[in-house]
Order: structure tokens, then sequence, then C-alpha cells
């Protein structure tokens, strides 16, 4: 390929190197297009003699065609390609399950070529349907085809990415304690237990109680093993110090093996893990009772896929395996053991970063119940203000103002995303095609009550959860980062919203806790309405974009003209 200056005489049949704008500021063709003659003319009017431009060889492959030959070598098992253009081919998840990579061989393909790129998730990241796990990205407008077959080959032994699903599984559980603590301790451990199995798609036995003795343990290992318990955990009155302690004996008393006792994951250095034949067996640490990421949170989602662990598994999660500190650790590392004050919604400018380690953190798979998001962005209105549909007007970059909103999620990671569509939805589906999103249709849309399709899109939403933003698909300068501001400051039962020069904006996420609130309102009401001042966190926002709708025509041309609203 060559990438060029030239005069702008010569510069039909190339391609355009950089976007162009008119005085006016608005966009006149956007990077990546095909010149033509005409094409020219147009920019010979804007004062324009010189231009850059790329021209493909002989033996090159165009962006668009390499980007795809490559996302479907490097796609495995349960993992969907799509490939919008632009470079770009987009890899998600088929299923909700555990992401595998090899990652020599993702390194050995990123160094190919200079522009042939592959950006992943995180391996063993436990990740929802349709979400997006790996971008293949090809920088130039075009490389050489040799360079595309060089990764064709480097795959022929297996791809790149696959996804183990998660199976639904029997769970038992099994508390060892004293005549005095066995009670206490079954309503410390089963709750918590039941989150994490039952969010995960698994199911919880009914709990056994024991003594806490090897022979009594073994006992109803033994017995769980026989009624069909496809996995076992071990909760008890006290820690496991050693191989040879109580719960380890146990385990090799009913037949079983260790395969490790000590994972390098703190918390949760003192799990055991072993084997009874096909079932495993986890003695489980005090963390597990903790909502917090801990080593639970990296082992059960890959034990619920049918993985079977190895110790070279458990010894590698060392690498990123210092998580953050919890309440339930009997010897925390920071001073102070109180624990730590509720949010102040009138004050945070600046969110406050608790909860749940994130999965670059901690290199893992993050903590499958409590922090997994959802977004509902309303995209069914009549759009009379307007007079055309106002979500389907085109972004700066040519992108419907419904595509360019669900992109910005999407590269936030969030997943689920789901647009409710209403009228035109045929349009808004088609769309939407290259994005892998979910849409629900509001048969009350020519209402034009907004809250019929909040109510449509919490409605479609999986429960598990812990909370969804609502977002109006007529704001299309809301950003990736924007929308990870608001996440991060997200806590259990507050809502959070961002607001810009003392206004509040959009999107809203909403707490899982508050879905029945909106759901429950009447007919008429304003979808605000459940958005109560005592649980509601404001976050200050650098971005007006928040604020930006396009209701009007003239609305519409001043968010494309707006300086402060970036790409």
């Amino acid at each position: 390929m060559k990438f060029a200056e030239v005069p702008l005489a010569e510069a039909a049949g190339g391609i355009l190197a950089h976007k162009l704008y008119n005085a006016a500021g608005k966009l006149v063709f956007n990077k990546g297009h095909w010149l033509s003659a005409a094409d020219t003319a147009v920019i010979g009017a804007l004062g324009i003699s010189r231009i850059t431009v790329a021209r493909l060889h002989a033996g090159d492959l165009h962006e668009d065609e390499a980007a795809e030959r490559i996302g479907k070598v490097v796609a495995g098992a349960n993992i969907k390609l799509r490939a919008p253009g632009v470079g770009r081919a987009n890899l998600t998840a088929a299923e909700r399950g555990v992401l595998h990579i090899d990652v020599p061989k993702l390194e050995l393909i990123n160094n190919i070529y200079d522009g042939i790129t592959i950006a992943t998730l995180r391996e063993f990241r436990l990740v929802a349907k349709n979400e997006m796990v790996a971008l293949v990205k090809v920088v130039p407008f075009a490389v050489p085809a040799a360079r595309v077959v060089d990764v064709e080959r480097s795959a022929e032994t297996g791809p790149v990415l696959s996804l183990r699903p998660l199976l639904a599984r029997r769970v038992a559980l099994i508390v060892s304690g004293t005549d005095a603590t066995r009670g206490r301790l079954l309503r410390a451990f089963q709750a918590p237990v039941r989150r994490r199995i039952e969010g995960w798609g698994s199911q919880l036995l009914p709990p056994g109680v024991t003594a806490h003795a090897a022979d009594a343990i073994a006992s109803a290992i033994r017995a769980q093993a026989s009624a069909g318990a496809e996995l076992i955990l071990v909760a008890s009155v006290s820690a496991i110090m050693d191989r040879d302690d109580i719960m380890p004996a146990a385990l090799l008393q009913a037949g079983g093996s260790i395969t490790l006792h000590g994972v390098p994951v703190d918390p949760g250095t003192l799990l055991l893990l072993g084997y009874l034949g096909e079932v495993p067996v986890l003695g489980a640490p005090g963390c597990i009772k903790s909502p917090k990421t801990n080593v639970i949170d990296w082992i059960l989602p890959r034990l619920l896929t049918g993985e079977r662990l190895t110790r070279a598994n458990l010894v590698s999660m060392g690498h990123g395996g210092l998580l953050k500190d919890i309440a339930e650790r009997p010897m925390p590392r920071s001073a102070t053991t109180s624990p730590p004050p509720p949010p102040n919604p009138s004050a945070p400018s600046v969110p406050r970063l608790t909860g749940e380690v994130s999965h670059q953190e901690g290199g893992g798979v993050e903590c499958g119940v409590p922090k997994q998001y959802g977004a509902v962005i309303l995209a069914a209105g009549l759009s009379a203000r307007m007079g055309a549909n106002k979500v389907l007007l085109p972004w700066r970059d040519g992108r419907p103002l419904v595509a360019k909103v669900a992109a910005e999620f999407l590269s936030a990671g969030i997943a689920p995303v789901l647009v409710v569509t209403g009228r035109d939805a045929a349009d808004v589906q088609a769309a939407l095609a290259a994005f892998p999103v979910q849409t629900a249709h509001n048969p009350d849309y020519a209402t034009g009550e907004m809250l019929s399709s909040v109510k449509a899109g919490l409605s479609a939403l999986p429960r598990a959860l812990a909370g969804a933003f609502i977002q109006p698909a007529d704001m299309p300068a809301i950003t990736a980062e924007v929308i990870q501001t608001l996440q991060a400051a997200h806590e259990a039962g507050w809502d959070v919203a961002p607001r810009y020069q003392g206004r509040r904006g959009h999107p809203v996420l909403l707490d899982a806790a508050h879905w029945v609130d909106m759901l429950d309102l009447p007919a008429g009401a304003a979808p605000r309405a459940a958005l109560r001042a005592g649980r509601l966190r404001l976050v200050e926002v650098a971005a007006a974009g928040v604020l930006l709708d396009v209701d009007t025509r003239a609305a519409y041309e001043r968010v494309l003209g707006d300086a402060r609203v970036t790409e």
C-alpha cells in the first residue's frame, strides 16, 4: 500500500486518509472513503489542492476483508464473529461462560505485522452472552495478503479464543462444626453460597450439617456424591491450616484425592481443592461468605463449566492473585477495622471507587453475582417534534444515532445492551445489525410515554444484574468514559446519575433492587418518580453530552456542531 499526499487531480480512486470537514465544521467525507472524480470536485470547491490518500497494491487486502478473515480463524467454540467494517471484527460470547485464550498464540499473531492487532479480555474471565470478548483491528487501510495468510497458518493448530459455557450443576454444601456452632455457621454460609451458585445458573441442594470430625465429614461427602451432587463445598468452623488437617483427611478417607491446599490468591489462600472421582470437592475459606471478589469467584465458575482444574491451573493464579481486603479477614491489612461510611449523595463530585476488584486488577473472572450491568436504550418514540425518526438520523461518522449510542455502551463493557423499539422497528433493528445487542418491542409506543418503554426494557433484562443503565437513544454525545465512571461509582442500594455544571443528565444507573419501584409506577407517571433523593448519587462529570438530546432539527444541528462533543 502506498500512503502519501498527492495533488488533488491524482486523488480519484484512492482512499481518503483523514476526516475532511468544511469551514463550518461539518463532516464532508469520512476517513476510509474511496474517492471518486466527483468527490475530488467537491473537495476542490473547499479550496484544497493536495490531499493524503492510500492506494492498494496488487498483493494487498483491504482492512475490512483482512479483519474478517483474521476474526474467522481466531474465533473458536462459542465465539461469534461480527465484522461491521472500518477494519474491525468484533468477537462476542455466544453463551454465558468462561473465556479461554491461547495467550502465546495471541502474542505471536500480534507480532506478525504492524497494524494487525487483536485485543482481548483477560483469560478465564466470566462473560455474559453477547459480551464482546475480543476486537480484531487492522490499523492501516490495507495490509499485505501474505501476512493475513501467516495469521491463518498460525491458527491451524487451534483457535486463539474459545468459551466454555456455564452448566446447570447440582451443588452440595456441607457445614461442619460443634453442636453449639453448627446452626450459626449454617446461617452464615448458606445465603451467600446460594446467591453465588444460583447467580451462576446452578442449583444449591439442601445443605448438610455434620460434626467437625474427619469420619463425619467423609461420610457426608460420600452421601452427597451418591445423591447426585456434581460439586461439593465444605465450610467448617475452623480454617484448613495443613494438608493433614481434618477436612483434607476427610476427603482422603472418603476415597478422594487432593489437588492443592493453599491457592496463591488472597483473600482465599486457605482453600483446598480435590476430587472424589469426577466430582470436585472444595474446602472453602471463610471469605466465601463475602460478596466481594475472592478465590471462590476465580475457581467455581471454571468448575461449573465442567473444567477439571489441575495443580498447574491453580498455582498459575498467583500472578494477579493479590485482591482487595474484605471485612471477613481476621487480620486485615489496613489499620482500620471500621466499615466505610455510606455514600453521601450530596457530596461526591469524584466517585468513590469501592466494591469488587475489577478483572484488570485481579487478572481473572469477576464475581459473577453482583457486578454485571445491563443497559436499556430507549428508541421507541414517535419523534413528533422532529418529524423524521430521530434515532435513525446520521451521526458525524454516518452511523445512525441509535447505533452510536449502542456502540458506546458496548465499548464500556456493558452486556446485555437492550434496545426498545417502537416506531420504524424494522429500520431500527437493521441499523443495529452489526452490533451484539438485543431488542424488545414496546407495543404501547404510540402513547408517547417514556415509562412504557422503560418498563418494556427492564422486563426483558435478566434478574441477576446488579443494575441497568437507562439511556434515551437521541443523546448521541454520551461516551463510554461517562458510562464507566457511573459504573465505578455504583454501590448496592444506590442509583447513580451524572451531573454536568449542576444539572442532572443521562444515563441513569438504576440499582436492581429498585427496578420494582419503576415497574410499579402507574401509567402516565414520569420515570424520574422512581429515583428517590435519599438513594440517588450524583457524580460530577466533565462531559456536556449527558445533557444534549436531539428532539428537534435545530437541536440535532447544534449537537453535531458542538465543539464540546468529541467523537
